[in-house]
């Protein structure tokens, strides 16, 4: 399939709900569902008329294979929406919905961020930023491939990656707070260079000047982090990051 991709990360959202067992969407509450999932917050208004154009238009798709139908609720005051067909399913993917609203709330500003330094597309700036997103995407289930049980990685840390990924586009140094596996607690100021999925986890590469040296930080080992106000080290060597993250996998 291929929609504008924000309007994809919608379509999602909708096919989550008309697929939910546990629950019978109304159209308020898939209004509320899809502003929860896209910015994290319920609250967040969606443009009113927008469930019902999207509904709309999947149904008019020419591969969509069923009917999105309005039954009555048992009171018969309200409406819920689902598939006529209740095997179908748009989207593969076996998320909760709290893992769905963490993918799509993290794809939305990543989308945003790569349609912005486009200018970059064909230069070697936005590699990483491509494989995150493809990444993603492969775990949302939008790309036509069936993650299997190796693929499905871990979402924590996941909130920190639009900042992060700006932070290394933008070349802005950060302050890290950050625990290691054995709970020590430290801060060091770092200079963002690469993010890489590697062993079903995220890492950031930095160069960190009291170090002098490329060091890696998981992001679910990241407490918080804040733009550090001081000069960028621009990094002239190229490293073999294929290398690099065999070492990590050797060093455990």
């Amino acid at each position: 399939m291929k929609f504008e991709k924000i309007t994809q990360l919608r379509y999602v959202i909708l096919d989550w709900c008309f697929t939910d067992k546990e629950h019978k969407y109304t159209y308020e509450e898939l209004t509320e569902k899809m502003g929860e999932a896209l910015f994290g917050d319920s609250s967040f208004s969606i443009l009113p008329n927008q469930v019902a154009d999207d509904i709309h238009d999947i149904q008019n798709y020419r591969y969509f294979d069923t009917q999105i139908i309005s039954y009555p609720m048992e009171d018969g005051e309200k409406c819920y929406y689902g598939y006529e067909d209740p095997c179908y399913r748009m989207f593969y993917n076996k998320l909760s919905f709290e893992e769905l609203k963490k993918i799509c709330s993290t794809l939305r500003p990543l989308y945003i961020s790569s349609k912005k330094y486009e200018v970059y597309k064909d230069s070697s700036e936005l590699t990483f930023l491509h494989e995150i997103i493809r990444n993603l995407e492969e775990r949302l289930g939008t790309t036509g491939k069936n993650p299997c049980k190796e693929e499905m990685y871990s979402l924590q840390g996941l909130e920190h990656l639009p900042n992060l990924v700006d932070a290394i586009i933008n070349q802005q140094p950060l302050k890290i707070h950050y625990r290691t596996f054995n709970q020590r607690e430290f801060e060091v100021t770092c200079h963002p260079y690469y993010i890489k999925l590697h062993n079903n986890r995220w890492f950031l590469l930095a160069w960190t000047k009291q170090y002098n040296q490329l060091g890696y930080y998981t992001l679910d080992r990241i407490v918080t982090f804040e733009k550090e106000e001081v000069p960028y080290i621009c990094i002239n060597k190229k490293y073999d990051l294929g290398e690099y993250f065999d070492a990590i996998t050797l060093l455990g």
